[in-house]
Parts: structure tokens; sequence; C-alpha cells
């Protein structure tokens, strides 16, 4: 099998969150999630760590491709001796229960936008949608006395769709910094943005998951604002409270003559 194939194997048969793995290993969670779907390969040294760490024995046939020879057993036999049986079933029980709740919620937001013809009488919408997922980390609690936040987002960002409108590419999104990616939003929706930053910087007991829909202004290349309607949904780390998953969803609006 290629890097990509050994990873999702190593994920689907080790007893270790794609958190603790890549605690583990000393990478950021999101480039896990880049290998994979393939959108980035491992470097060796990574794929080997990963199958010491979940017990495999596998061996380079070349460069991309991996055999997998078998589990230690001493590893095995310390995963059994150690787990609860009963309790990693449940585990699995609620992490694909909450999976199939997200894919749904995703599913169900897609066809919305795709099936939405107009928003109110005033606006009109057309073709140009798409997706951003980005990854957040709270750095540490937010002290309200004091301006600013202390976050970190991974440059891994995704794009997908058509961003035409904006006169930018997905690669030409996905591949801003921070910074180059905050300048496109018109300072009114900055703001809208650091109202929802006080809502995802809270305690850990505040809410998992928050879905929230608005209008974002963007400014195109071209240096023109850009209207859209943009539903976003927020999924919390349950493993690492400081981390969040944002998936907004952009559709262009015109007001009509």
């Amino acid at each position: 099998m290629n890097r990509q194939e050994l990873v999702n194997y190593i994920l689907l048969n080790s007893k270790y969150s794609i958190d603790e793995i890549s605690s583990k290993i000393d990478v950021d969670r999101s480039n896990l999630y880049l290998w994979k779907k393939g959108k980035s390969k491992p470097k060796v040294g990574n794929i080997n760590k990963m199958a010491a760490i979940t017990g495999h024995e596998i061996k380079w046939l070349n460069e991309d491709e991996i055999e997998v020879k078998s589990v230690s057993r001493k590893k095995l036999m310390s995963d059994n001796s150690n787990s609860n049986s009963k309790e990693m079933i449940s585990l699995q029980s609620e992490n694909i229960r909450l999976l199939r709740e997200k894919i749904q919620f995703l599913e169900d937001e897609i066809h919305n936008l795709k099936s939405q013809n107009t928003n109110d009488n005033n606006w009109k919408t057309h073709l140009s949608t798409f997706n951003i997922q980005s990854f957040i980390t709270f750095k540490n609690k937010k002290n309200f006395e004091e301006t600013g936040y202390e976050i970190h987002q991974s440059v891994e960002r995704k794009v997908e769709g058509n961003t035409t409108c904006l006169g930018y590419t997905t690669e030409d999104l996905e591949q801003m910094s921070p910074k180059e990616f905050n300048n496109l939003y018109h300072p009114e929706s900055i703001n809208d943005g650091f109202k929802i930053i006080s809502l995802l910087s809270g305690t850990t007991n505040s809410n998992s998951t928050i879905s929230l829909d608005g209008v974002s202004i963007l400014k195109s290349k071209n240096q023109k604002w850009i209207t859209f309607n943009c539903k976003m949904h927020w999924e919390r780390d349950f493993k690492n409270p400081n981390n969040w998953i944002s998936n907004a969803y952009y559709t262009e609006l015109e007001p009509v003559n």
C-alpha cells in the first residue's frame, strides 16, 4: 500500500484517536487530515513513528510502497490487557453517531445552498458558491480585560468550490497567510468575526457546536466589495476543547435592480 493508504489503515486499526497520534508523533492534527485525504504526503520518519506507536511492523518496498508485516504481539497483548472492550465499543459507537450527525448537517447545508434561488425579495443568488474549512486553536483562556485573542489558525486552509467572483483560485486562497486572508474581509465582517470568537473562546463547558447564518463582505482581486450569504458551522474537538474546526459556506449575492 502507498503512504496515504497506510495512514488510513493505521488510523482505522488503532485504539488511539487522531489527536493522540498527532501528539505522539509531534505534528499538528490538521496534517493527519491532509495525509488521510492525500492532500499532502507524510515523511518517512512520520510513517515510521505512526507504525511504532500503534504496534505495526512495516517494511518499505520502495520510496512510496509499504508492506504491513504484522502487529506487534507485545503491543497487542498490552492493548488487550489495558482496554475494556465494552468501553471501546461504546466510544466507537458514540464517534460514529457524531460523525453521522455532522455528515447529515453538511449534506443539508450543501443541499440548501444548491436549491436556494432567492434570499428575500432584495437579493438574487448566483452559482458562485464555495466552502472554506479552517482549524483554529486558542492558545490560552481569553482575558476579556485585554484586547485581542491569542489564536493560531492552521495554514492548511481548505477551499473548495467556485471562487471566480473573487478573482482568486482556490489555491490562491489556500496559500494566503492568515493576515492576507483576513485583509479580504470588510471591517464590519471582521467585527462580526470577533463576536464569533468571543463565543468560541469561552469556557470548556460551552456548546460543542455553533451554527450561524449571516452576511459577509469580501474584497475581490480587483478591489471590488462582494456580498455573500454565509453559513458557518463550528465544531469543538471534544478531546482538546481549545481546538475548533470551522466550515463556512459562501453564496454570492447581488442586489436586484
